[in-house]
């Protein structure tokens, strides 16, 4: 009973782990770069401004979001689920 009790409890905490936080431009210069470098979980936060890139997103759930919302961040250009 304790060893069961014990393996909910760390699949838990396991569960329950969150990603790291990467900004863009301070971290990386660019949101590929940084979606290029995430692991899963982690949160891409893209500061204001006008970022001319296509970006492909492949195999990685990483979440991106503008710092201050979409009136005050663009991507201009594609951007590619895989």
């Amino acid at each position: 009973m304790k060893s069961t009790l014990l393996l909910l409890v760390a699949m838990a905490l396991v569960g329950t782990t969150s990603g790291g936080t990467i900004y863009v431009p301070d971290d990386y210069p660019t949101i590929q770069a940084a979606i290029d470098a995430a692991a899963n979980g982690d949160e891409i936060i893209v500061r204001s401004g006008v970022y001319q890139e296509a970006l492909s997103v492949l195999d990685t759930k990483v979440r991106v979001r503008s710092e201050k919302g979409p009136e005050a961040t663009t991507i201009d250009g594609e951007v590619v689920f895989s």
